[in-house]
């Protein structure tokens, strides 16, 4: 889906959004990804001394601010401000393609729903403590924490590193999961993927999935850090590295073996009965078809239609 000509609705709202000049530049830019930013409004109770530090930055971005004065103390009186706007804009602003919604507060979670069942885009903009539902209700949810500008150190060449605040991600079994998931549905027969494909599909089932937010500028470095892919052609292609399921021994040891112990006394054996022999997928390594796997290990020849093999050459005992 091309969005990067959509015309996009900001609205924010302040009481439940940091007054930091440097963020809301970096999420200008960030929706600026997304489209035009064609209506930019803030909405709150601006008699209140706590939002004063919004002021210079409404000025200095243009952002229009729109007036909710608190009826009742301890109620975001803003909230219904901003979702009757939004309705309003829905419905008679139709050149509209989306709406960011920028905002920490589940209050936000139907009308970002109502806005997607529309056929708008929804971005949403929060910290990290955003509730799941709110988050889950957007096409893509994007954290704050990572939009702070970063702090050039001190000169101590020997803390350099500790800005960086990478997460080891190879250990986290359920991302993990995801990727790898993701990538045995777009691998082709040799068990390679595109990597900018790789990285639209975790954001259609991660809307929250941005490799800053594991300390990674790039998605290359991020795949990189998982230590299961190779990269290839100036890191556009992946594929899974040979041992990523090999715990025992390699896989390949394990498909000679296989063979061994099923081939007849002229070398043949059935695709079939190596599979069953193994104690692998090959699609857990990125292969849609056995066969393909086979071709892959450059080991044997395919016979009779692609239903036997036999080794190129023998195999050194």
């Amino acid at each position: 889906m091309e969005i990067n000509n959509s015309n996009l609705a900001l609205l924010i709202d302040a009481e439940n959004t940091t007054a930091d000049i440097d963020i809301i530049a970096q999420l200008l830019a960030e929706v600026a990804k997304y489209g035009i930013t064609n209506i930019k409004r803030i909405y709150g109770d601006w008699t209140n001394n706590l939002l004063n530090p919004w002021k210079p930055i409404l000025l200095k971005y243009s952002i229009q601010p729109i007036q909710q004065f608190t009826y009742t103390t301890g109620k975001n009186n803003s909230d219904s401000a901003l979702i009757i706007d939004a309705m309003d804009l829905l419905y008679n602003h139709t050149y509209l393609n989306g709406f960011c919604i920028v905002s920490s507060d589940s209050d936000f979670t139907r009308l970002a729903t109502r806005l997607r069942e529309s056929g708008k885009l929804v971005l949403g903009i929060g910290q990290q403590k955003t509730p799941q539902a709110f988050r889950a209700s957007c096409d893509r949810f994007i954290y704050t924490e990572i939009l702070k500008p970063k702090v050039e150190p001190e000169i101590k060449p020997q803390t350099i590193n500790s800005i960086n605040n990478k997460i080891d991600i190879s250990t986290d079994k359920k991302l993990t999961k995801h990727i790898l998931s993701v990538f045995k549905s777009i691998s082709d027969e040799e068990g390679k993927a595109t990597l900018s494909i790789m990285r639209g599909q975790l954001d259609k089932i991660l809307n929250d999935f941005d490799p800053r937010n594991y300390g990674f500028a790039k998605f290359s470095s991020f795949i990189e850090a998982t230590k299961l892919f190779e990269l290839s052609n100036k890191n556009t292609i992946i594929k899974l590295k040979n041992n990523t399921q090999n715990k025992n021994f390699s896989t390949k040891e394990q498909l000679i073996n296989a063979f061994k112990n099923t081939a007849n006394s002229k070398g043949i054996a059935y695709l079939s009965q190596i599979k069953a022999n193994l104690n692998f997928d090959p699609k857990e390594l990125g292969y849609k078809t056995f066969s393909s796997y086979i071709k892959a290990s450059q080991l044997f020849d395919l016979i009779n239609r692609g239903t036997q093999a036999k080794f190129k050459k023998q195999p050194n005992e």
